[in-house]
């Protein structure tokens, strides 16, 4: 399987991006000995449809989806010492650090970890005063935290990743950037991972 690194890091060649992205899929379908697309797509959490447009060119493979096969593939830990990234998982992380974690400003709703609790969690762990210091930790803008208060905007892949490396100062957060971003490195990594695991 032949990956291709993009010659500007920042804004690879949408050929490059395909062209990884189908490598990437080639590379699942067999290395879990999967026969059709069909089980394949359902393996990578996308309907057979999805993976025909990432096959023709048509859309990209998310980080989303990236960072959920690295999550699956049992690797994750390797880079923080975390099941996932999941607001639950980042929380607990916060909490474990916090001597006396108090209550979060907002209660969960039907028993999940809301990001609001996760934003309040994490202020009271960096011990910032104001919503521009926290902003500024997780690269956000101020009022991306109000909405997210409000229930009316998430964390996205991106501030979560910012959150665990202020948790896990010694994380190798740049190489899990790099294998969510990309789906060549993404690849190449996960062709050190046993079969069917």
């Amino acid at each position: 399987m032949e990956m291709v690194s993009p010659k500007h890091p920042s804004k690879p060649d949408k050929a490059i991006i395909h062209q990884n992205d189908v490598a990437l899929l080639d590379f699942l379908k067999g290395h879990f000995e999967f026969s059709t697309d069909v089980k394949l797509a359902t393996h990578v959490g996308l309907t057979r449809h999805a993976v025909y447009k990432v096959r023709t060119g048509d859309v990209a493979l998310g980080n989303g989806i990236r960072l959920r096969l690295l999550e699956n593939s049992g690797q994750f830990r390797q880079f923080i010492p975390l099941p996932d990234l999941s607001a639950k998982s980042l929380l607990d992380g916060i909490k474990n650090r916090l001597d006396d974690a108090a209550e979060p400003e907002k209660p969960s709703v039907g028993g999940l970890i809301s990001d609001a609790e996760l934003l309040a969690c994490f202020k009271q762990h960096i011990a910032a005063t104001t919503d521009e210091a926290v902003a500024g930790k997780i690269g956000l803008k101020r009022t991306s935290l109000s909405m997210l208060r409000k229930g009316m905007a998430k964390f996205g892949i991106a501030p979560r990743i910012q959150i665990a490396g202020v948790l896990y100062p010694d994380a190798d957060i740049a190489k899990l950037e790099t294998l969510i971003n990309d789906s060549g490195e993404l690849a190449q990594f996960l062709q050190t991972m046993p079969p069917n695991t």
